[in-house]
């Protein structure tokens, strides 16, 4: 016959074995020990955790990509909804280094052809448009779907065939085949 006690922390009348707790208590606390031991140890020693975390990555990358597939089909629903609550708690933050994002691609790409207007030299940043000097901007715009252009244009490596203009140049340009600028420079 065994002797069973009250656990001093659930209250549980349970086979205690030696100790003041039951057995679920004992592990929650284990587990909650080792949870801020670790929190400790990570402050304590950041840059090494870091390193170890990257090599480990370098070593493990097929083994851990293989992982998340596995896991990812497994959870798909559960990683969805967790990516739908992530995104709705922090939707301004998000926009706002999305639209951070975009700027900066265009600031790149605008500077790569030169920064200013290949016509009349504005150069404000606002003002400024990308234009394909060998016309075609529109199909284009449609082969790239969803994908941007300055977007484009970085993950191609800035090819040629492209110029700064204008708004009023670029428009000028597709609406009457010429720019004013041009037409002035010229008589």
């Amino acid at each position: 016959m065994s002797i069973t006690e009250l656990c001093n922390q659930c209250g549980l009348r349970t086979q205690l074995r030696n100790r003041k707790v039951c057995a679920i208590c004992h592990k929650e606390n284990k587990k909650q020990y080792d949870r801020e031991h670790r929190k400790e140890y990570y402050k304590q020693h950041k840059e090494q955790v870091l390193e170890r975390q990257k090599v480990y990555y370098k070593e493990n990358l097929e083994k851990i990509k293989e992982y998340q597939k596995v896991n990812g089909k497994r959870n798909r629903e559960k990683c969805r909804e967790r990516i739908i609550e992530y995104r709705r708690q922090h939707v301004t933050h998000l926009n706002e280094s999305e639209r951070n994002r975009k700027k900066q691609l265009r600031l790149n790409a605008i500077s790569h052809y030169g920064g200013k207007c290949a016509c009349c030299g504005e150069d404000k940043y606002e003002f400024l448009a990308i234009d394909h000097i060998n016309g075609g901007g529109n199909k284009h715009r449609k082969e790239l779907k969803n994908d941007k252009l300055p977007g484009w244009l970085a993950k191609n490596n800035f090819p040629e065939g492209f110029r700064i203009l204008c708004h009023n140049c670029n428009m000028a340009l597709g609406f009457y085949g010429f720019c004013p600028h041009q037409k002035e420079a010229n008589q």
